[in-house]
């Protein structure tokens, strides 16, 4: 809570010193939907560098990409168009060693409630700096024997494995910062794509 005020009043101060392009143009003060946005956006970007947002101008302000450069958050600024804005730059915090955590979080309910915490990190595995990390796949061994390799995107910092999980943990976050709507849109979204052929 205290990472998203923090964040919330540096987007404040933003805005009120014109280190906007977007404030700089409009004189109404920037929506709490909008705000909430940018946080989020900015402390999902822990790198230690100044950072420069694009969003969608109307809400929910969907977040379409961080920049460390201006000129590419330019370039995709004018690759989309009318309806949409630059904010920035805000400056990000920088995780600790930028370290790759691996931790689980298993929901049986016989074991959850032995555990001190959750999730728990992972006991044995090597410090890995996540600069360093070249590619991640996930490797399932199917019951009839056989193996499937999942390469993840770069970025990806998270895994979901079921809908359980993203209506714990996903749906709720989404609900908080693009509000209701936006979050059972998302969801009916991913139920197709579990449901598809």
């Amino acid at each position: 809570m205290l990472r998203a005020t923090r964040l919330l009043h540096l987007c404040v101060i933003s805005f009120g010193l014109g280190a906007s392009a977007a404030a700089a143009q409009s004189t109404q003060p920037p929506s709490a939907g909008l705000l909430k946005r940018l946080a989020e956006a900015v402390d999902g970007h822990r790198t230690g560098a100044a950072v420069f947002v694009v969003v969608a101008g109307t809400s929910p302000h969907e977040v379409q990409g961080v920049f460390e450069s201006r000129a590419d958050a330019d370039s995709l600024l004018r690759r989309l168009g009318q309806g949409f804005a630059l904010h920035g730059p805000f400056q990000t915090e920088r995780d600790p060693g930028q370290a790759m955590l691996v931790m689980t979080c298993t929901h049986d309910w016989a074991s959850i409630w032995r555990m001190p915490t959750c999730p728990r990190t992972r006991p044995g595995l090597p410090r890995i700096s996540f600069p360093d990390v070249d590619s991640i796949s996930i490797t399932l061994r199917l019951r009839n024997g056989t193996t499937q390799v999942i390469p993840l995107a770069r970025g990806t910092d998270a895994v979901f494995l079921t809908l359980s999980a993203i209506d714990k943990f996903v749906i709720p976050y989404y609900g908080k910062i693009g509000g209701i709507d936006q979050a059972a849109r998302m969801r009916a979204q991913i139920v197709a794509g579990l449901t598809a052929p």
